[in-house]
């Protein structure tokens, strides 16, 4: 089938959702050479795809990432869930999605991240420099899951899509479609999600696919400079619920925080970040960084339904940093993996 649809593209003819189904099903199931799979995306990108409509069609048919048979997972239906997902390009940035698990978890929610075994996590590194034993993290339905409020997956080789791809992803040398269909693969689907794109029209697009994967709510933010809701420039959102999508714009000043220069939010390495986060939680630092902590986790709680608004998110997050409660919630998470 992929031949064909290499074929089709080059001949300016236009591949039926059928069409994309298969290939990617072959691709993601390890039928298909991996030269054929990389040309085949190259062709994808130069012809310019539309990212809803193909992503749409590879989602709608792929079971290969179902985790019932490994974990436990028939609580997530009772529980209240987020996840924020940044990209993992972000390595240059104070790592806020740590914060707004944090504080989530703080407030009921059920979070989680998860990292494939031969690719490194940024978050994970962090965490562990925090002092969080990722050694014990979970690969098994031994641990009781609802307990922990912020859950950590290791994925192995098990997972088709991940033990198929990985070496076609590290030999693509550009952004593409297949890593965003890795990324939707996602091993859990939270009822809420937090995510990052790169443009407006990338992250109404991506608003849609997630409502259409049946999630309850969604904010996709967009910015030019960093990775969530940044300090100088307006970031562009796009919130999802009852399958109506609502754009508007997010300024740091017009919510009450002093506009700062985004390059307060960069660290030079892991250890800093690490530092900085705790420094954070622990109420030793209440600069631009704790206020964009306090933005993006707003965000987190107001699309998860804990808050009424933006402005409440705002003043709850506050309260949970402000009062110990996040701190509180970091030990026991950390008590629970050491």
């Amino acid at each position: 089938m992929i031949k064909e649809a290499i074929s089709c593209i080059f001949n300016n003819s236009n591949l039926s959702k059928t069409q994309i189904q298969e290939v990617f099903e072959e691709i993601l199931s390890g039928l298909c050479d991996d030269i054929l799979a990389a040309c085949f995306i190259t062709a994808l990108e130069l012809k310019g795809l539309d990212y809803n409509e193909t992503l749409g069609a590879i989602l709608s048919t792929n079971e290969s990432i179902n985790l019932k048979d490994k974990f436990n997972l028939d609580f997530l239906s009772k529980l209240p869930s987020i996840q924020n997902q940044h990209p993992l390009n972000c390595n240059n940035f104070l790592d806020i999605s740590i914060l707004q698990d944090i504080i989530c978890a703080a407030n009921g929610l059920f979070c989680y991240k998860y990292s494939f075994l031969d690719k490194i996590n940024n978050s994970f590194e962090i965490l562990k420099l925090m002092g969080i034993n990722l050694d014990n993290v979970i690969k098994t339905s031994d641990f009781p899951l609802e307990e922990a409020g912020l859950i950590y997956f290791y994925l192995n080789d098990d997972i088709k899509f991940k033990k198929y791809t990985n070496k076609l992803r590290r030999n693509i040398p550009f952004d593409n479609v297949l890593n965003r269909v890795i990324e939707y693969l996602n091993p859990l689907r939270a009822k809420n999600i937090f995510y990052y794109t790169n443009s407006q029209e990338e992250s109404e697009q991506s608003a849609k696919l997630f409502l259409d994967l049946n999630m309850e709510n969604v904010i996709v933010v967009s910015n030019d400079t960093t990775p969530y809701v940044g300090l100088e420039n307006d970031t562009n959102v796009a919130e999802g619920w009852k399958n109506k999508i609502f754009s508007y714009v997010v300024n740091m000043e017009l919510l009450g925080f002093k506009k700062a220069k985004n390059d307060e939010l960069k660290c030079e390495n892991n250890e800093q970040n690490a530092k900085i986060l705790y420094d954070i939680l622990d109420n030793k630092i209440k600069d631009s960084r704790y206020d964009c902590a306090i933005v993006n986790s707003a965000l987190s709680l107001y699309i998860s339904k804990k808050s009424s608004s933006v402005m409440d998110g705002i003043n709850l997050a506050k309260k949970t940093i402000d009062e110990g409660l996040a701190k509180e919630k970091f030990e026991q998470i950390k008590k629970f993996y050491n």
